[in-house]
C-alpha cells in the first residue's frame, strides 16, 4: 500500500513537471509571436475600396493631417491587408499595418492619444497594437474587470496588458489570469474564465478612457 502512495506520488509530481514544461513552452511561443508583432498596428474603421488601392493614402493622410506626422511616407509602410473575410453589409474589417521600423511604428501608435481628432475626419477610427490571441483574450478580462470597477484601469503598452488595482497603485505587467485573480484579489474565478471562454476578442479604442469592446 505504502509503495502504490508513493507511485501515486510519484506520478503526480511528474504530471506536475510536464504541466509546468507545457505552460513555460506556451508562454515562450507566446513572446516569440508577439516579438513578431512589435511593427504593426491594427487600425478599425478605414473605409474599403475595391482592392484598397488607395489605403497606403488613407494611412499617410490620417498620419500627416490627423496625427500630425510629417514624416511618415508610403516607403515607412512594408505591407497592409484586411483581417478576416470580406462583407459588403459590415462595417470595415480591421487593417493590419506593418511598418518597417519599430521606430515609425511608435512614432505612428503614440501618436494616437496625443491628437484631437479633427471635426473632417471619423472619429470611429481606432489604432490598437497587434496582440497575440492569449493577450488579446487576457486583456479582455483585463478591461472588463476595469468596466465593473474591480480594477481602476488597464491598457496595451509594448504589447504588454498593463494594469492600476487603484488610482493611485503603480502599473503591473499582468502575464495570465491566474495573476489577475491571485495579485489582484480577484476572487470570481467564474467571471474571468467565463468572459474568456468566448473566440478571439477584438478592441476598439482610442485611449484607456475611450473604448469599445467586442467579443464573438
Amino acid at each position: 500500500m505504502y509503495t502504490a502512495l508513493r507511485s501515486g506520488m510519484q506520478r503526480g509530481h511528474e504530471n506536475d513537471i510536464i504541466k509546468s514544461g507545457i505552460a513555460n513552452n506556451k508562454a515562450s511561443l507566446d513572446v516569440l509571436e508577439q516579438t513578431a508583432k512589435e511593427r504593426n498596428v491594427v487600425i478599425f474603421g478605414i473605409p474599403e475600396t475595391e482592392a484598397d488601392l488607395s489605403v497606403k493614402d488613407e494611412l499617410i493622410h490620417l498620419s500627416n493631417n490627423v496625427l500630425g506626422l510629417q514624416n511618415i511616407k508610403p516607403a515607412d509602410i512594408e505591407e497592409t491587408y484586411r483581417l478576416g473575410k470580406s462583407n459588403a453589409d459590415s462595417k470595415p474589417r480591421k487593417l493590419l499595418v506593418k511598418f518597417r521600423s519599430k521606430q515609425k511604428r511608435n512614432e505612428f501608435y503614440n501618436r494616437r492619444k496625443k491628437t484631437p481628432i479633427s471635426e473632417d475626419v471619423n472619429t470611429n477610427v481606432y489604432i490598437n497594437e497587434d496582440l497575440t490571441l492569449h493577450r488579446s483574450k487576457l486583456f479582455y478580462d483585463a478591461r472588463r474587470l476595469a468596466k465593473q470597477k474591480r480594477l481602476h484601469s488597464a491598457w496595451t503598452q509594448n504589447g504588454n496588458i498593463m494594469v492600476r488595482k487603484e488610482e493611485q497603485d503603480k502599473l503591473v505587467a499582468v502575464y495570465n489570469n491566474q495573476q489577475l485573480r491571485e495579485e489582484f484579489k480577484v476572487t470570481s474565478e467564474q467571471s474571468i474564465e467565463s468572459i474568456s471562454s468566448g473566440s478571439q476578442c477584438a478592441f476598439d479604442y482610442a485611449s484607456s478612457e475611450n473604448d469599445e469592446l467586442n467579443c464573438q
